[in-house]
């Protein structure tokens, strides 16, 4: 088992060392301590080994050898990867395609640009096309009706404006007869805010929908309409006048009786509305009376402000606006795809000009790191041989000391040779003639940088400018008439 676990690690060893035979450097007493050579020098030069007739190396001259020879192997195979590396890595740092790319990068936004333009044309075109509809149509409503301005149309300040109005005088008047019916209903502040907050209801509603959907009408130029729009004052008036009546007398019937209830109250109510009218139990009756006619006209003329005082004005117009702010917002969106498109060709010729000048640098430190691996290989070569004399020349003489005067090989006096190797070729000439290549790309890419950047920032103008606003459209079409 032991020998099972020293055998994995000296075959780990043996792996990595072949790996990175730089990893773990040659050294002379290592090796004589590993190939153990002044014992098998001394064990064999005791026993007359090797006799004078033998000419074949003895096992542990042999293990030298093979030791070394080993060594040389693993330099040339880990040079060999290494140079299929530098060569994969030279191809890969070639700048070719990258200036290529960059120096048609104006040509390709203009292509890239045109086909985004051309996606986006439905649907530009059918958005403007509803906006000259309906830009036509509100053209046609104010010549027909004879108007000059621009409607009010209904923003959401104007509307949560007149709204809160609206409900201010609700609960403003419900507050105040709830506090005057309070004292005369049996239910309290419950019961009577309930018939103040309906009678306020009624008062603004009513007020407020003759103002909202007949006084328009007084603007139009239809002449019957007119009369319409005029004639809505009296039934408005009348109706907030009755609304504020009624609510003084049942207040004045529930003043009047403490223990009645509200139906009794209401008879009482009626008949004096159509006996006396306008005779009232005390002030607060005529305040209250006053203060509901005079919610009555504010709601009346919240009506008629809640859209332009003009009949359907606000509508055409609100759709015409509607139409130009689809077709302006459809514009804008393209604008900014457009914009972003730029932005991304700027941005990645920049970035292909600093990653070309960093391919060169690093061209050129890979052709360095070339020469660097020829001169460690035969380095490590020559290393191997000095080795291997040595330990050969250690090993003769400890045997011959130990051999008590028997004679020597002959071969004793010959080195060894080790078997011919080929390196690979290390030549860098062919890198650095494509080096001046890159060199002259890079230097062709920077002065004209600035060129293509303009022509990209002209281009996109180009695009930007033809999509204009509707607006600015109908603008420089009533430039283009009053100067014709």
């Amino acid at each position: 088992m032991l020998q099972k676990i020293f055998g994995w690690f000296s075959a780990s060893s043996k792996h990595h060392r072949s790996e990175n035979p730089f990893l773990y450097p040659l050294d002379l007493d290592e090796l004589k301590a590993e190939l153990k050579v002044e014992y098998h020098a001394k064990r064999l030069g005791e026993l007359g080994l090797p006799t004078a007739n033998d000419e074949k190396l003895t096992g542990a001259e042999e293990a030298i050898k093979g030791r070394l020879e080993n060594a040389r192997r693993d330099a040339l195979s880990w040079a060999t990867h290494r140079l299929k590396t530098i060569h994969n890595r030279l191809a890969e740092l070639d700048i070719t395609p990258i200036v290529n790319r960059s120096l048609q990068a104006d040509e390709e936004f203009e292509r890239q640009a045109n086909s985004m333009l051309s996606d986006e044309e439905p649907a530009l075109r059918s958005t403007h096309q509803a906006a000259v509809t309906a830009t036509r149509e509100l053209e046609q409503f104010k010549i027909k009706h004879r108007l000059q301005r621009t409607a009010k149309t209904q923003s959401g300040t104007r509307v949560f404006t007149l709204s809160m109005v609206l409900i201010l005088m609700v609960l403003v008047e419900a507050a105040v007869n709830a506090k005057l019916f309070a004292a005369s209903f049996d239910g309290g502040i419950m019961e009577g805010g309930t018939w103040a907050l309906g009678l306020a209801v009624l008062n603004v509603a009513w007020s407020y929908s003759w103002g909202r959907f007949c006084l328009p009408n007084a603007l139009h130029v239809n002449a019957a309409r007119k009369i319409l729009g005029w004639f809505s004052i009296i039934p408005a008036f009348s109706g907030a006048v009755a609304v504020g009546l009624i609510t003084s007398h049942f207040r004045d019937a529930l003043s009047a009786g403490a223990d009645i209830g509200s139906n009794e109250a209401a008879k009482i109510a009626l008949d004096t509305l159509t006996q006396t009218p306008f005779h009232f139990a005390d002030a607060f009756s005529m305040l209250l009376f006053g203060l509901s006619v005079g919610f009555a006209i504010f709601s009346y003329f919240d009506g008629f402000y809640w859209k332009d005082g003009y009949p359907g004005y606000t509508a055409v117009q609100q759709q015409a606006n509607e139409a130009v702010d689809a077709y302006e917002g459809e514009v804008e969106e393209v604008r900014a795809k457009l914009n972003d498109l730029k932005e991304q060709f700027l941005r990645e010729l920049d970035d292909d000009r600093d990653t070309s000048k960093n391919h060169v640098v690093a061209y050129t430190h890979e052709i360095e790191e070339k020469r660097v691996t020829q001169q460690r290989v035969q380095a490590l070569l020559h290393q191997a041989q000095n080795l291997s004399s040595s330990l050969i020349a250690l090993f003769r003489s400890e045997n011959e000391v130990y051999r008590k005067g028997a004679p020597t090989p002959d071969y004793f006096n010959q080195g060894i040779l080790f078997q011919d190797i080929t390196l690979p070729d290390f030549d860098t000439e062919p890198q650095e003639i494509l080096l001046g290549r890159q060199q002259t790309l890079l230097s062709s890419l920077h002065s004209r940088t600035e060129v293509i950047r303009q022509r990209i920032q002209s281009s996109f103008n180009s695009k930007f400018d033809q999509l204009q606003p509707f607006r600015d459209q109908i603008n420089k079409e009533g430039k283009s008439n009053g100067q014709a």
